[in-house]
């Protein structure tokens, strides 16, 4: 039986809280947030590389129709709001409990865990957990299941790329947002093809607005 030090975290906390384009989409349905944290158990599960599958997880969850202003909403700080009051809209999400214990609680996992297995054998010994990638599957896992088309903005690999890529990352990003675009557009009959002209220039851009950012220092992470 797997044990844990008196200092180890026995629960981890997992929220899962769509957007509210994403609510829209399903009908702001708690039943299909359910059925949705049900398949992000799924992507946890596998994200291991230890042949495990959700029905080896330990876990309790629990919808949430509200979220309430803290001390940090620039509302409060304005004494527009109060501390405690719920926010307006809706903001359905789910809250997940996560034991680090196994079902059978024979094996330890942990998401923090920063092992990054060499191969098969040591992945399944020591285990392993991809953050970035596990964020990307559960993306993913929501368009499959309800078919939801995702526009490039509102894709995690969008939102790491403007916040950590180089500049010449985000150009590319920009532009191929651009093209999105213009694919749209010439339903409509217009045109928006960015040129390589223009690439360079956002490139350039990208490359001033860093240097702004280390002058006035600036750091971002995920």
């Amino acid at each position: 039986m797997a044990k844990l030090k008196k200092i180890e975290a026995k629960f981890y906390l997992i929220n899962i809280s769509p957007s509210g384009k994403e609510l829209d989409h399903i009908g702001n349905d708690p039943q299909k947030l359910k059925a949705f944290a049900r398949e992000v158990m799924k992507e946890y599960a596998g994200n291991f590389n230890k042949g495990l599958s959700e029905k080896d997880i330990k876990y309790y969850g629990k919808i949430e129709y509200n979220r309430y202003y803290t001390h940090e909403d620039p509302e409060v700080k304005q004494g527009l709001r109060k501390r405690g009051e719920a926010k307006e809209g809706c903001h359905m999400h789910a809250q997940l409990i996560v034991s680090r214990k196994t079902a059978d609680n024979g094996r330890l996992i942990s998401p923090m865990t920063n092992h990054r297995g060499s191969n098969a054998g040591h992945s399944q010994k020591f285990g392993q957990f991809d953050r970035l990638g596990f964020t990307e599957r559960c993306e993913k896992a929501f368009d499959r299941t309800f078919s939801y088309k995702r526009d490039l903005t509102e894709t995690f690999q969008y939102r790491k790329v403007m916040l950590n890529g180089t500049a010449m990352e985000r150009a590319d990003m920009i532009v191929a947002e651009r093209g999105y675009q213009a694919r749209q557009a010439k339903e409509q009959g217009q045109a928006l093809e960015p040129s390589k002209r223009e690439k360079k220039e956002l490139a350039q851009q990208q490359e001033t607005g860093q240097e702004q950012q280390k002058k006035h220092g600036i750091s971002r992470g995920l």
